[in-house]
């Protein structure tokens, strides 16, 4: 497929088939998804259906399965002849496609993960010799490799017939018009079948099969006319008779350079999805497995299952998602994130595919298998995009569309306009003025390009897509991409995303030391983010102390704190000052001024400790108000949280008191959203939390952090990667920006274009025109510069 266009096409086939619905086609990929009723039809018939509509070659890609299925394919070493020598399947198993080869034979099984593991499905085909074959590259990458390949075969082929042409036609060498016109046309014979044979196929079909008329139809239409024309010439000339000399020169180089046009904007499509291909090599294809004695396994990465123990060597990537349960290293995630410096890695702090093992040899938990991790999701998403249209992508569609017979019938309007000028004007016989007038009708067929304009859109949101991931950024929807830069007020949650979402503490007041060891008895085992800030922070001040005796009866108060007792019967209690009847403490009116969280300890209502936390804000985040702020966007926080703790935080950003807001619900950080809407803003809300999806929702942008829930990167039009917000919101803002500039910038010059090169075709400048067999050129003049100004925005990351 060359643009939207033929898209449409493939769209169109598909949809007149029965039972076929929620098609979408992907121009950059090369592939088709769509449902469909079971037992009404099959895969192989709406593929072999969709070629004989459109031409195209269509093949049905196994292994793009959506929902919970998942396709594993498994070899038998003999010939299965019977369902007898098919093991009995797991609940959840099926077998979709048998396959004998030389070899063999081959199952695709497909299975539901939730129900199955993978080694198990494997493990069913054991008995029976089975082996399960790694997957290879995906059928449609391969598939626009191939094409990509024979279109430069085409070209080149092309290009060697057509140069003998040209110089029988142009060279200044002694003429021989009866020997060099059989040659001639001997070439110009090959390139018409050989090389233009896959056009007039697809022409024929959308012409005759589904009733459109395309641009392909008019290059046929124009070279066949040039070919028979200057064929029946030749054939009078060689008789001995007067008529026209051939012009053999126009078809040849008119094909050459339609398929030389082709070949860039399929090879500039191929590489604006290369962001797909980059994301493949981050994930390993074998992974080591430690077995519950130590030994470790090499398996495939597609067997890897849920709570699986994973071995991460050294200068290694990290296989899927996951946690860190022996060891301590470094990593780099770059790749992911944008961010140059390695990250320290301890036990139980997270692992994330794609990103690289930098110091030393960890064991990881997994979390999420490779079909579900992050990369997974990323490819998702970009591949999401590739569909995604903006509204100016609706017009332009429209106007390629109708730009095939806008050309035909301006085409016979000029062939009857130099007809009668040639005639009344000219005073030329009829030969000569309706041999002038095909030569201007054939211009103004061929040098048109709808390619330009339904190319100027996708291929700027595709590469914004592309280069944005590569920072950390990550589009859900292209018009995201479109609206970002208008926006004018920028609101925060605050936990997760202005701070690091981690308590820490940051005052401590010990009066007993010797309770440090019954006190981490008492946190050590709570999963309450206070507890476990003040553990850590207890081991970190006192490594050499451990955890002292059992203590009895440990139960968490909801909303108030921990409550255990000693072995000699000492009540034990931390948490809020006030459970414990602290307030006349000076220690608590101090911290409370500080906006601080307080946790405090006693032992029978004794205070032995009292610790202030605070939820610390990311490194970037004042540097971020701050860019916001000099573009003369507003900044605004929401927060859960109490009001003096928001408004010390914003003091620190340099956050008007005023548009620092606490003890917000979900449906106050609504309404704000919209009040700020109704007074004419452009709200982009970001934040990290479940309780911030409904202003995530409610907002002009949403921004989800990628450290937050799933909920929120679910309903957000965009996630960040990266912790950098400096970073992140920098390349958000330029990026969007820089593409709906482009992409104007691109549809001006595709109307621009195709206006003055019919025009110019048409002979409209008398002496300035357009000559036939140069009118191929078009293609290349048309889409070079929007491949260019697309591909600048490379440039724009930093």
């Amino acid at each position: 497929m060359d643009c939207s266009s033929c898209a449409h096409k493939v769209t169109t086939a598909l949809q007149s088939i029965h039972s076929v619905q929620d098609v979408k086609v992907n121009t950059f990929t090369g592939q088709a998804s769509l449902t469909y009723k079971e037992g009404i039809i099959e895969p192989g018939k709406i593929a072999k259906r969709t070629t004989e509509l459109t031409g195209y070659a269509c093949v049905v890609d196994s292994a793009q399965l959506e929902g919970n299925r998942r396709i594993l394919r498994i070899a038998l070493p003999t010939l299965a002849e019977s369902s007898d020598e098919v093991p009995k399947l797991p609940f959840g198993v099926e077998i979709l496609n048998t396959s004998n080869t030389t070899s063999g034979t081959v199952f695709d099984v497909q299975y539901d993960p939730t129900m199955v593991a993978p080694r198990t499905v494997v493990g069913s085909f054991a008995a029976v010799g089975g082996l399960f074959l790694p997957p290879s590259r995906s059928v449609a990458s391969l598939q626009v490799t191939k094409d990509i390949y024979s279109l430069f075969l085409r070209t080149v082929v092309s290009f060697i017939f057509c140069i003998p042409v040209l110089v029988f036609a142009w060279a200044p060498i002694e003429p021989h018009p009866i020997v060099y016109g059989a040659i001639s046309l001997f070439l110009a014979t090959c390139i018409q079948i050989c090389a233009g044979g896959p056009l007039y196929s697809t022409a024929f079909r959308s012409l005759f099969l589904q009733h459109t008329l395309d641009t392909d139809a008019l290059v046929i239409l124009s070279s066949t006319i040039a070919y028979l024309f200057s064929f029946i010439a030749y054939v009078i000339q060689a008789t001995g008779h007067e008529f026209s000399t051939p012009f053999f020169e126009t078809p040849t180089l008119l094909l050459t350079l339609i398929f030389l046009g082709k070949l860039i904007s399929a090879y500039a499509r191929r590489r604006a999805t290369s962001a797909l291909d980059s994301l493949g090599t981050l994930q390993p294809d074998y992974v080591q497995l430690v077995s519950s004695d130590g030994s470790v396994t090499v398996i495939h990465a597609d067997l890897t299952q849920s709570n699986d123990i994973l071995r991460v060597s050294a200068n290694t990537l990290v296989p899927t998602d996951g946690i860190v349960i022996r060891g301590m290293t470094q990593v780099d995630e770059s790749a992911l994130t944008g961010e140059s410096l390695p990250v320290d890695k301890g036990l139980g702090a997270p692992l994330t595919a794609g990103t690289r093992n930098v110091t030393s040899s960890v064991d990881m938990k997994v979390v999420r298998v490779p079909a579900e991790n992050t990369i997974a999701d990323i490819s998702a998403l970009v591949t999401r995009l590739q569909e995604e249209h903006l509204p100016i992508q609706d017009l332009a569609d429209r106007a390629a569309s109708w730009l095939a017979p806008v050309i035909l019938a301006v085409a016979v309007i000029v062939f009857v306009v130099w007809i009668i000028v040639g005639l009344r004007v000219r005073n030329e016989n009829f030969n000569h003025a309706g041999l002038g007038a095909l030569r201007y009708t054939i211009a103004v067929l061929v040098v048109s390009c709808p390619c330009a304009i339904v190319l100027c859109v996708p291929m700027v949101i595709v590469i914004t897509g592309a280069v944005a991931a590569r920072e950390g950024v990550l589009f859900k929807t292209a018009v995201a991409a479109q609206y970002a830069k208008d926006t004018t007020v920028v609101v925060f949650d605050k936990t997760g995303t202005l701070t690091l979402g981690e308590m820490t503490v940051v005052e401590a007041h010990i009066t007993r030391q010797d309770a440090i060891e019954t006190m981490l008895s008492l946190v050590v085992e709570s999963s309450h983010p206070v507890a476990q800030s003040i553990a850590k922070y207890l081991h970190a001040t006192h490594p050499h102390a451990s955890t002292g005796p059992s203590l009895d009866k440990v139960q968490s108060i909801i909303g108030k704190g921990l409550e255990a007792t000693a072995p000699d019967g000492v009540l034990i209690r931390g948490g809020s000052p006030s459970w414990l009847g602290l307030q006349a403490d000076p220690l608590y009116s101090v911290t409370m001024a500080k906006a601080l969280s307080m946790f405090a300890v006693t032992f029978d209502g004794e205070l032995v400790a009292f610790f202030g936390l605070a939820d610390l804000p990311r490194p970037s985040a004042h540097a971020a108000v701050q860019h916001l702020q000099a573009q003369g966007i507003q900044v605004h926080i929401v927060s859960g949280d109490a009001v003096p703790v928001v408004h010390a935080l914003a003091s620190q950003l340099g956050i008007p008191p005023e548009f620092a807001h606490g003890g917000c619900l979900p449906t106050e950080k609504v309404a704000h959203v919209q009040e700020l809407q109704a007074a004419g803003g452009r709200v982009m809300f970001i934040g990290d939390g479940t309780n911030d999806t409904p202003a995530l929702a409610a907002a002009d942008v949403s921004v989800a952090m990628g450290g937050g829930t799933d909920v929120a990167r679910d309903a957000a039009d965009i996630v960040f990667l990266t912790p950098d917000l400096e970073r992140a919101l920098g390349v958000l803002l330029r990026l969007s920006r820089g593409a709906v500039r482009r992409v104007y910038i691109n549809f001006a010059w595709a109307c621009v274009y195709n206006l003055f090169a019919v025009l110019l075709a048409a002979g409209a400048f008398v002496d300035v025109r357009i000559a036939p067999e140069y009118a191929g050129l078009g293609e290349v003049v048309s889409v070079v510069p929007v491949v260019f100004v697309a591909w600048s925005m490379w440039f724009l990351k930093h």
